[in-house]
């Protein structure tokens, strides 16, 4: 079964074959170090520097650009009100509210920010299978029950997005058509809660199953880990690239 959130040909992306573990080691480092960016220019940089990473780490548009498109909305959203909500020098007023200098500076960073993470975040997750990146939490000494709950979190979140699928395919087959968008939101959290109490009777059941079959909250794998020198050279990458961005913001590289 191939998940919804693993892009069926991650065999063909050229990280593929490198240690999970460095791979690993190299992304949530340089996550990090984009998330202490504070500056729009940084943060533009970065998330153009990370695009360019994931169209040749992930070359599968149908499974790449879908995800990051979703994201782009959801940061466009939560970044919008910051214009109206920081504070600084006003550059328009109306109805009592004051579009500030650096409100739009600080949702331009959150937004671009945001947008460099999830590109980096897309070439950890595209670059190989769920099964790897398991391995890969477990290698760096990551609890094994820790990594037992995050796959199984990944395993059966397809399984409720497909609930929810379902479920509006049947609300609309009952003639269900929104008249605004307050409706629509309405009816949404109505089925968001039903795909709740579904969620949690689901998770009993799946409970039940695994222990029946002795699950112990240990993931075992048979798989090794072969290190070389590439995966050396791609954690080097990826830690210079941050530093380099981190230093750009902080203003190292100004007269």
């Amino acid at each position: 079964m191939t998940l919804e959130l693993e892009s069926a040909n991650y065999q063909f992306s050229p990280l593929a074959g490198f240690d999970p573990r460095w791979k690993l080691l190299g992304f949530s480092l340089a996550i990090f170090l984009t998330a202490l960016i504070n500056s729009p220019f940084a943060a533009t940089f970065a998330f153009l520097l990370y695009l360019v990473l994931l169209f040749q780490v992930c070359p599968f548009p149908s499974w790449r650009n879908p995800k990051l498109a979703w994201v782009a909305l959801g940061l466009l959203l939560f970044s919008l009100p910051a214009p109206l909500l920081a504070t600084g020098q006003p550059l328009k007023s109306f109805s009592g509210l004051a579009i500030t200098r650096e409100g739009i500076s600080l949702g331009a960073m959150l937004f671009f920010k945001g947008l460099a993470i999830a590109c980096l975040g897309l070439c950890l997750v595209g670059s190989q299978s769920h099964h790897d990146l398991i391995r890969g939490l477990q290698g760096l000494g990551v609890p094994a029950k820790i990594a037992s709950v995050f796959w199984l979190f990944i395993r059966y979140l397809d399984l409720i997005l497909e609930e929810f699928k379902r479920m509006r395919v049947a609300l609309a087959g009952k003639g269900y058509r929104p008249k605004n968008f307050l409706q629509h939101a309405w009816q949404l959290s109505r089925l968001s809660g039903n795909l709740l109490i579904r969620a949690m009777d689901h998770s009993n059941h799946v409970s039940m199953a695994v222990l029946a079959r002795g699950f112990q909250g240990s993931f075992h794998s048979l798989d090794g880990f072969q290190s070389s020198r590439k995966d050396g050279l791609l954690f080097i990458f990826l830690l210079l690239t941050g530093l380099g961005i981190l230093a750009l913001d902080r203003g190292v590289f100004l007269p």
